[in-house]
């Protein structure tokens, strides 16, 4: 994932990665973003807050003029 986010990505190309546990979905894109889908708004609260501890809060406005803005953040 690391290795395509970085150095293989373009923008036809985006890289998704399901574990095993199939509880959530990592996605690269190509604004360099990395989104992540929760089957439960329980694990989404522990990965949110568990990231605002380690100093990557969730972001306050969108990576540029061409990224789809998404609902939460227009209802923060």
């Amino acid at each position: 994932m690391f290795s395509t986010s970085i150095f293989g990505w373009s923008v036809g190309e985006d890289t998704y990665v399901v574990p095993d546990n199939t509880r959530y979905i990592l996605q690269t894109d190509h604004h360099g973003v990395i989104h992540v889908s929760f089957r439960s708004t329980d694990d989404m609260d522990r990965f949110v807050a568990k990231m605002e501890e380690s100093g990557f809060p969730l972001p306050e406005d969108v990576p540029d003029e061409t990224f789809k803005r998404p609902k939460w953040l227009d209802d923060k």
